[in-house]
């Protein structure tokens, strides 16, 4: 068997050396998250790694469900994460990826050991103090590797598959994500940022239709009777809410008060909804990007 604990603590001390240049934003995101949690807990980073493996071994008793909030991006996943963890006993883990070669090499690993070191790396995204984790249900909103970082979990799992009119989220990848287009492709011209967004919902799309989600949840839906959507998507993960704590839950992460500013008492942003300046389209644009979407796109309904 393998030792799972060790592997964790080894990855997590050696984030740079285990990423691609091309990733290293990840180191950076997940040792931020480590040392907010040190900070929270008034200890030292490698005592929060000493959390997070005793939380993971504890975790192995009684497993608690993970969710894996699975889309192609600009679908609101982190709208839907950050509505599911106002709840009791579910966390929000956000994207949650591993090195291509780690995920590799854990194929070779028993279950048991392979989900408790997945336990942690989850675990360690949580900007907390870990012990009140143990018993949390965990959502990993991984985009497309999603379908990959589910298949590393013994049950009880879940994949949520958010869906969305694909053309809009070419738009949205386009035309809304400045930072994102500089880190992926700096230097492209408009044209192939835009070709290399219609291949990418293409290829998740693809993916999506030949793939098995336990339970599936549109954008629009979400738009359009959050309540109802909501409701159906808790007891599809076997969780039964009272119908007035999930409409005050809407309301409090709905698109209006999302886009008014309205987040808590404290005023903070309850997702990553967008509030920039509304896009011009060229003209024609909505066409070009249906007509270089693939069969795919329409078997699942749009």
């Amino acid at each position: 068997m393998i030792d799972w604990k060790s592997e964790f603590r080894s990855y997590a001390n050696n984030l740079p050396a285990a990423w691609p240049e091309n990733r290293q934003n990840q180191v950076a995101k997940l040792d931020a998250f480590l040392a907010t949690a040190a900070e929270k807990s008034g200890v030292n980073r490698d005592a929060v790694i000493d959390q997070v493996i005793e939380v993971a071994a504890q975790r192995m008793a009684s497993r608690p469900l993970t969710v894996f909030l699975i889309s192609c991006g600009s679908s609101g996943s982190h709208w839907l994460e950050a509505m599911l963890a106002a709840f009791p006993d579910y966390v929000a883990c956000g994207e949650v990826y591993l090195p291509r070669n780690l995920t590799k090499s854990t194929y070779a690993w028993d279950a048991a050991s392979r989900s408790a070191f997945m336990d942690c790396v989850h675990l360690a995204h949580v900007p907390r103090e870990k012990g009140s984790l143990v018993d949390s249900k965990l959502i990993n909103s991984a985009h497309l590797s999603g379908w990959i970082m589910s298949k590393l979990m013994q049950p009880p799992k879940a994949r949520v598959l958010l869906l969305r009119n694909p053309v809009d989220i070419v738009i949205s990848r386009t035309f809304r994500k400045d930072d994102y287009r500089k880190f992926t492709l700096p230097g492209g011209t408009d044209d192939e940022y835009l070709n290399r967004n219609i291949d990418f919902v293409n290829a998740f799309y693809r993916k999506a239709a030949e793939s098995d989600a336990d339970h599936v949840v549109k954008y629009e839906d979400l738009r359009a009777s959050g309540v109802d959507t909501l409701d159906a998507l808790l007891r599809s993960l076997g969780d039964e809410q009272a119908l007035a704590d999930i409409t005050a839950v809407v309301e409090r992460h709905s698109a209006e008060a999302q886009a008014g500013g309205h987040g808590n008492a404290r005023g903070k942003r309850l997702s990553n909804y967008y509030r920039g300046p509304k896009v011009d389209l060229p003209e024609g644009l909505h066409q070009k990007i249906r007509a270089g979407l693939t069969d795919a796109v329409t078997r699942l309904g749009y």
